[in-house]
């Protein structure tokens, strides 16, 4: 059957992606990620989730998800085996902005991925999800926004020192 679910002010439960973001970001700038924080199982807090898909033989499919916290914005598709409760979603996580009061709960802080999208796999079980960044992906897309802001940098430089050449300034 098809699945249409829009859930505002909510947590997804035993997954917290903001520790997740914090971990990349520690790794990007060469540190020691920080261990979770806090009691109780892992979660992530959102003020709007929506998904849609399908149900066959058990497996929920997820052609399109979509996740706002305060600073995230998630995006991405997969699956799950309600039998197994086998787990393998690929989403996409960007901040949107720094998080009120700076670092996010957990002390990691999030200022390296300002603007970055950072792929996510999300495998294993529904009591025992593994989170892993594909790093190849992150650099791709870190490198590819460095080269533009220097070539968009370098582009007004020189149309910078040609408009000087032009009126004699």
């Amino acid at each position: 059957g098809k699945i249409d679910v829009n859930v505002k002010q909510g947590a997804v439960v035993g997954l917290d992606v903001v520790y997740e973001l914090q971990r990349v970001n520690a790794l990007l700038k060469r540190q020691v990620p920080a261990q979770r924080t806090g009691s109780g199982p892992a979660r992530t807090n959102f003020n709007a989730l929506q998904m849609n898909g399908g149900l066959d033989q058990g497996v929920l499919r997820i052609d399109d998800l979509k996740m706002e916290t305060d600073f995230l914005r998630v995006h991405g598709k997969g699956t799950l085996d309600s039998v197994t409760e086998a787990i393998n979603y690929q989403v996409v996580a960007a901040v949107t902005k720094p998080p009120a009061g700076g670092a996010p709960a957990g002390g990691g802080s999030l200022d390296a991925l300002g603007g970055v999208e950072v792929p996510l796999t999300i495998t294993g079980t529904m009591s025992s999800p593994t989170v892993r960044p594909d790093i190849e992906a992150l650099a791709k897309g870190k490198l590819g926004q460095e080269v533009q802001q220097k070539a968009g940098d370098l582009v007004k430089k020189k149309l910078g020192d040609k408009l000087k050449d032009l009126f004699g300034h």
